[in-house]
């Protein structure tokens, strides 16, 4: 299963610095960030890393990593976790948004690599509605566990659980002192509707990933931005399946609090919120 065409200007350079850190209000004490980095998508950030129609975001929480959706091609993924340093070794969980092959066509290929020479299995979170077959081979390598409604990942991550009907999607929400990190996929539900069921666990900081508005009119668009607001969302990053005209619209609304986003990016996004369970 593929989703539509890629539009066909992503593959341009971008011209903006390798790294970015847009920091929400982080206190210098603040010793272990949570840091956002995005190791693959169709908007370019970093020209060191190969841009591709895709999606996958690697979360630094203390000591975990979580990588949430994988892109469309393994080979890719790793290439541009090597070339930025990342050990795939240290990927402790992996979350997929949707069975779409732009987000899992990485999973199997890379799965290998991530699982090698570990002394506890990697977890592996999947929508419900996965394919039996994907959930029995990514099972040789890690840990597979159906997500269907909300649950708790340890700490303070979360997962929205499955959201919409014909193309059902997880999205994850982080919780920090300056408020919450909601990181999707594609929003096939609609970014708002994936906002504001994320706002279960407080007010949200950032939102971030695909919205799924490349072929949304510019009146659509602004509604989504004015559902946005009026949920309280402070600062938006979004990328891969957004569109340009939608990234432009954002980009006037947000003003200095829209985060340029692209492969190669990174956000440090503040410290996870001390919970007494946290397993850090």
């Amino acid at each position: 299963m593929t989703e539509t065409d890629p539009p066909t200007d992503i593959s341009h350079r971008s011209k903006l610095p390798m790294l970015l850190w847009a920091t929400l209000g982080v206190c210098m004490s603040y010793s272990a960030p949570i840091i956002a980095t995005i190791v693959y998508d169709n908007q370019p950030y970093d020209p060191r890393l190969t841009t591709h129609w895709g999606f996958a975001c690697l979360f630094t929480v203390g000591s975990r990593r979580i990588l949430f959706d994988t892109g469309a091609n393994g080979a890719i993924l790793l290439a541009n976790l090597a070339q930025m340093d990342i050990d795939p070794q240290a990927i402790d969980m992996i979350v997929v948004s949707h069975y779409h092959s732009d987000h899992t066509g990485g999973l199997l290929t890379a799965l290998p690599t991530i699982a090698d020479g570990r002394d506890r299995a990697v977890t592996v979170l999947v929508p419900r509605s996965f394919p039996d077959e994907i959930k029995q081979d990514a099972g040789r390598y890690a840990a597979v566990v159906d997500v269907n409604h909300p649950i708790t990942l340890g700490g303070s991550v979360y997962t929205t659980g499955e959201l919409g009907q014909k193309n059902t999607e997880q999205s994850l929400a982080l919780e920090t002192a300056d408020g919450l990190i909601v990181i999707t996929g594609c929003a096939h539900s609609g970014i708002v509707e994936v906002a504001s069921q994320a706002r279960r666990w407080g007010e949200i900081a950032l939102v971030m990933g695909g919205f799924h508005l490349k072929d949304a009119a510019a009146a659509d668009i602004k509604k989504v931005i004015e559902g946005l607001r009026k949920l309280g969302v402070k600062k938006v990053a979004p990328s891969h399946c957004t569109g340009q005209l939608a990234i432009r619209m954002f980009a006037r609304e947000y003003g200095r609090d829209f985060i340029p986003a692209g492969a190669g990016a990174q956000i440090m996004v503040g410290q996870p919120r001390a919970h007494a369970h946290a397993s850090d």
